[in-house]
């Protein structure tokens, strides 16, 4: 969902309060984007959306800034997805800077508390603090994201028609926005790799086509194990969450297990939903971390190796020999015929001699 320069009072708080559920709730994208009417100019500092933005906002920041300034990719912004324009670091730079000054922004005081700021605004001449122009924050299940300026439409009409940062910029915009919303249908493990014979407690969240909770559906999850054995699972709602169900079997081979669940109420389908989870035994470590020396010295016996307590670590030096390889070779070099120690002892004399003549030695 994209707000452009659209005042809150088109709006009603009952509406604005679906926005905030549809991101909190539902797991949905928000963006509001720089004008006239967004943000503070927009009067949206006393509204239900002044919650999700990730820039608090301020009664007194009504009028949009008119004036040149770059889009200034952050520290962390480099490193994030959401912002690369080239694979190579170096090109994802320099692309950013060459993009064309924007020419306005909403101007909003501080990002809140745990918002990511992405970029921000550097003017030619300037004055104070720069501004926010791309931040963003989780709420909820969703996302929320700030994009305080309105002109990113000159990165089209001012760069030569083949580029493509603009395109690329807005299709990553939304492919992020869009990435955490869920289906009405979902099933997750507790966790993504279990023990052998652990018991998988398995939890499904069941909505209807208009994403409201459904506590009365039926739901089966269909569990294939590692070998292509098919095992119906029914669950139960849990009594506590809005439309989770739950169930809990035992999985006892070693493999990749395939979960796929199916809601249904009365002769209406909700949905399938799919997931996986791994079972293997844990490594040995895992068990028994103490010394094992039986082992150690096996597998230096059958490696033709030497096993050494620490009470005998100071027998390595002495034992160790060289051991003559298929690739390897002795070379042998006279150092006398070494150009480099001939012409340190050549040095080492003059100064001798130099030494000598100062002194009055020679």
């Amino acid at each position: 969902m994209i707000f452009g320069s659209i005042e809150s009072t088109f709006f009603t708080q009952e509406q604005l309060k679906m926005v905030v559920d549809f991101v909190s709730n539902r797991g949905g994208g928000f963006l509001m984007m720089g004008g006239r009417n967004s943000f503070s100019g927009g009067r949206y500092e006393n509204s239900p959306l002044a919650d999700i933005l990730p820039v608090q906002l301020s009664p007194a920041d009504r009028t949009p800034i008119i004036g040149k300034l770059k889009f200034a990719v952050t520290d962390y912004g480099r490193t994030h997805p959401l912002m690369r324009l080239s694979p190579d670091a170096n090109s994802n730079t320099k692309q950013w800077s060459d993009l064309p000054s924007l020419n306005d922004f909403n101007k909003t005081l501080d990002a809140k508390i745990g918002a990511i700021v992405l970029a921000r605004g550097q003017a030619e001449l300037k004055s104070g603090a720069d501004p926010i122009l791309l931040a963003y924050q989780r709420y909820g299940r969703g996302r929320a994201m700030a994009l305080t300026s309105g002109s990113t439409w000159r990165w089209q009409m001012e760069m030569d028609h083949n580029d493509q940062t603009y395109e690329l910029f807005w299709k990553q915009i939304l492919r992020w926005l869009v990435n955490t919303s869920p289906d009405p249908v979902m099933i997750n493990p507790d966790k993504d790799t279990h023990l052998p014979g652990e018991a998988v407690r398995l939890t499904a969240e069941i909505s209807n086509k208009k994403f409201e909770r459904m506590n009365n559906a039926k739901v089966v999850a269909k569990v294939t194990n590692p070998d292509g054995v098919t095992e119906s699972i029914p669950l139960d709602w849990n009594g506590s969450g809005e439309g989770t169900y739950q169930s809990e079997f035992n999985a006892k081979d070693p493999g990749i297990y395939q979960v796929e669940v199916a809601a249904t109420q009365g002769s209406e389908n909700l949905g399938t939903g799919r997931a996986s989870f791994q079972v293997q035994d844990r490594p040995i470590e895992y068990y028994n971390a103490s010394l094992d020396a039986r082992l150690l010295q096996s597998v230096a016996s059958s490696t033709g190796g030497r096993y050494y307590p620490l009470s005998k670590i100071g027998d390595v030096p002495e034992d160790a020999q060289y051991v003559e390889g298929e690739t390897s070779f002795i070379e042998q070099k006279e150092l006398w015929d070494v150009p480099f120690l001939f012409m340190l002892l050549c040095l080492t004399l003059g100064g001798e001699w130099f030494w000598r003549k100062r002194k009055g030695l020679a």
